[in-house]
């Protein structure tokens, strides 16, 4: 978490009498503390959805994918962190597995109908729509978004 650090001036005749090596930082109050507001965004009807779909909504000036995947939501900044590409806009795929043997020789691909990747179209970069995750680098991750569904809508937060 950031903190942001609040500067204020002391009047001449209250900075003579502190002791710097005694007194901490001025007391700040809760109504005084900056902290980050979170927007509720409606995208839209749970029934709008297809199962598996997505919408893609714009809010300020950061792109949102969301994604409606065996009836959960998932949410995450249309922004690759390979190169920035509008990884939400690329193209769904069940994950391809290739089929081995007992000694790892090849008997083709075949494909798992319980995860979902979506591709960037930038460079061909795979998320699992679930976690997120880069298959094969889970240290290489999209950002997600909380998603709220509530009496049938669909909502984001946002900062």
């Amino acid at each position: 978490m950031a903190f942001i650090g609040i500067a204020r001036a002391l009047p001449h005749s209250y900075a003579s009498i502190l002791d710097k090596d005694k007194a901490g930082p001025p007391a700040v109050s809760a109504s005084e503390e900056m902290q980050p507001a979170m927007q509720t965004v409606r995208v839209g009807r749970v029934d709008e959805f297809d199962d598996p779909g997505r919408k893609v909504i714009a809010v300020s000036d950061t792109e949102i994918g969301v994604f409606r995947l065996d009836g959960a939501f998932y949410a995450w900044v249309n922004e690759c962190p390979h190169q920035g590409g509008p990884v939400c806009q690329g193209r769904l795929f069940r994950r391809v597995l290739e089929v081995l043997d007992e000694d790892q020789s090849s008997h083709g691909r075949t494909w798992d109908d319980e995860t979902l990747h979506i591709v960037c179209p930038w460079h061909g970069f795979e998320y699992d729509v679930r976690t997120g995750k880069h298959p094969g680098m889970p240290d290489i991750a999209l950002t997600p978004v909380p998603v709220q569904v509530q009496d049938g809508e669909v909502h984001i937060l946002v900062d």
